[in-house]
């Protein structure tokens, strides 16, 4: 294995992980709600909307990313031959 291949393999582990941390965060329903329902609602309507259908719907998404960033790291993009 290359060095290079390596460091890519290394950032892609910490954002995978990075993004497990912030989906569990989510589903404990703490931090920030990366929602667009949220984002997109005024100030009263952040107070009145009840957030917990949105923080599970960011933390299912976010935790599907997380698995999109080890999906190299299995070696199944390596294994396909494109020729």
């Amino acid at each position: 294995m290359e060095i290079l291949e390596t460091i890519v393999l290394v950032i892609l582990l910490c954002m995978s992980i990075t993004a497990f941390i912030i989906s569990y965060m989510q589903y404990k329903e703490k931090g920030f709600l990366f929602n667009n329902a949220y984002l997109y609602a005024s100030k009263k309507e952040r107070n009145e909307m009840n957030k917990k259908p949105h923080y599970r719907q960011s933390a299912l998404w976010v935790k599907r990313h997380s698995f999109g960033y080890r999906l190299p790291l299995t070696g199944i993009p390596q294994s396909i031959e494109l020729e």
